[in-house]
């Protein structure tokens, strides 16, 4: 059984006046692409459309086909492939025809009907998805990544510094000696008070009676 080429079932349904909703039922017909033209270019004769010609204008024969696209590929259930008028096995090059003829039809230049700028936008809407899922099954599969956690680093112990370590030594024991003496001196100032008050003799007596004792003493 022959399938009914899409511009005579557009024409049928214009001037019979069929429900709309029934163009939306199904897969789409032959010469889809016809239509596009037609709808784009103003008037498109082939072998498939040139009858329509002689028995309606062009004017009724654009009109048909414009209302047949606008039911069968832009209804609230269509996919990106219905919506740009083609099949999931289409190629390339029919998508891009596709979308071409699409957006010169409903560019808002040349198409002022309420609906063209949203018919507009789910073609190219339609057509980024249809080309970017294309896209990603395309392309080759990476494998996947392998990482290598980092080795952490142990901090390094300074090495000790022979000089430094010294001085360092040498410094401390200036320091204890600096007590010692501080330690000493009072201790002598506290002898030579209490002596003062024991022997209640003026201070300058006893501290020389002390510098006498320790010359005495000393082995000079």
């Amino acid at each position: 059984m022959t399938r009914r080429h899409a511009i005579d079932i557009a024409i049928d349904a214009r001037t019979r006046k069929g429900p709309a909703s029934l163009l939306s039922v199904g897969p789409l017909p032959e010469g889809v692409k016809d239509l596009l033209r037609i709808v784009a270019e103003g008037e498109w004769r082939s072998p498939a459309t040139e009858h329509v010609y002689r028995a309606h204008s062009s004017e009724e024969v654009r009109a048909a086909s414009a209302a047949f696209l606008a039911a069968a590929l832009f209804h609230s259930k269509a996919d990106p492939y219905r919506v740009l008028g083609i099949t999931p096995e289409a190629s390339h090059e029919d998508l891009r025809e596709n979308k071409r003829l699409l957006l010169k039809w409903l560019h808002p230049d040349r198409n002022p009907s309420p609906g063209a700028r949203a018919h507009l936008g789910r073609v190219l809407e339609a057509a980024e998805a249809i080309e970017d899922g294309r896209a990603k099954a395309a392309a080759p599969e990476l494998p996947p990544r392998i990482v290598v956690p980092a080795r952490s680093k142990r901090p390094r112990r300074a090495k000790a510094d022979p000089l430094k370590s010294a001085v360092q030594q040498i410094v401390e024991a200036v320091a204890r000696t600096g007590k010692v003496l501080i330690v000493t001196a009072l201790v002598t100032i506290i002898g030579l008070v209490a002596w003062r008050y024991v022997m209640n003799e003026p201070i300058g007596t006893t501290l020389e009676r002390y510098t006498r004792l320790a010359v005495g003493m000393a082995p000079w």
